[in-house]
C-alpha cells in the first residue's frame, strides 16, 4: 500500500531528511539547534539521525530504515516517521520551506515574547530587533516560495 504524505511540515521535514541525509548539511547551527528543539517524536528522531550521520556520512533511506529500529528508546510514532515518505521527489528547496514554516512559527513566538519583556528588559529590545530581522527574511523566502509555485 502506498504511504500517504505526513501532514505537518515537521513530520515532512525529518522524513525528508530521512531520505536525504545530507541536506543536514546545508543547514545553520541555528536550524540545527531549531530541529533538536522540536518535541517528541520529531526532535529525538533528529538527534537520531544526526549521530548516525557523523558516525557514517549521508546513508540512503533503506538503511536508515532498519538502522533506526535498533533504537529502543524511539517509539512506534517515531518510526512511522522514519518509515514514511515525505514527497516522492523532493528536492531541497521543498525541504527548506517546511523548515522555514517551521522557523517562522517560532520566530513569530520568539518575537512575541521578546515584545512582552522589552518594557523591564533593555536588551530584550535588541534582541527583538535581530530576531525580528530573521523572521522577515524567513518569511520573504516563504513568499517568494509560494510565488514559485
Amino acid at each position: 500500500q502506498p504511504r500517504s504524505a505526513p501532514r505537518t511540515a515537521e513530520s515532512r521535514a525529518v522524513q525528508m531528511l530521512f531520505g536525504h541525509a545530507e541536506y543536514w548539511d546545508r543547514l545553520s547551527a541555528d536550524e540545527h539547534a531549531l530541529l533538536h528543539a522540536l518535541p517528541a517524536p520529531y526532535g529525538p528522531l533528529v538527534a537520531w539521525l544526526e549521530r548516525d550521520h557523523s558516525e557514517h556520512g549521508p546513508r540512503p533511506w533503506a538503511v536508515l530504515s532498519h538502522a533506526v529500529r535498533d533504537d529502543p528508546d524511539l517509539g512506534p510514532e517515531a518510526l512511522a516517521i522514519a518509515d514514511g515518505d515525505a514527497e516522492p521527489g523532493a528536492t531541497f528547496d521543498d525541504f527548506r520551506r517546511n523548515v522555514d514554516k517551521i522557523l517562522d512559527r517560532e520566530l513569530r513566538a520568539q518575537t512575541q515574547a521578546l515584545i512582552a519583556r522589552a518594557a523591564a528588559d533593555p536588551d530584550a529590545l535588541r534582541r527583538y530587533r535581530e530576531v525580528f530581522k530573521h523572521w522577515e527574511e524567513v518569511k520573504a523566502r516563504l513568499s517568494a516560495q509560494r510565488a514559485e509555485e
